[in-house]
């Protein structure tokens, strides 16, 4: 099982290419609507769909569960959710970090209009 991402891990994705893109429309994956984010990992690429996300607290789970994928593909759904929700909340530095270095910004209603 995969361990808590810390900054040196998240430096580690960063150094190994993984790029985080914001798409603001509507993600259509499989007729799914509420998809908030992916991880491709044939391109490194994580995709965060802005238009799905409702909050801030949201969108910085989002980042951190497809930081997890990106981590480890091994682990599944529900533990990859349950350590991003766990990450933000006892270790808010980290996700602090992850914006800073990708340079994000949760817009909200802002991301309708881009």
């Amino acid at each position: 099982m995969t361990g808590i991402i810390n900054i040196d891990d998240v430096i580690g994705l960063y150094e190994d290419n993984v790029r985080i893109r914001e798409n603001n429309k509507k993600s259509v994956w499989k007729c799914d609507e509420r998809r908030k984010g992916m991880y491709y990992p044939d391109v490194n690429r994580i995709i965060l769909y802005t238009k799905n996300i409702r909050s801030e607290n949201d969108y910085n789970d989002t980042i951190m569960h497809e930081l997890y994928h990106a981590h480890d593909l091994r682990v599944n759904e529900q533990v990859t959710e349950e350590l991003a929700l766990y990450t933000n909340k006892v270790y808010p530095e980290v996700i602090k970090f992850v914006k800073e270095l990708y340079q994000l910004e949760y817009l909200g209603d802002k991301n309708e209009k881009l």
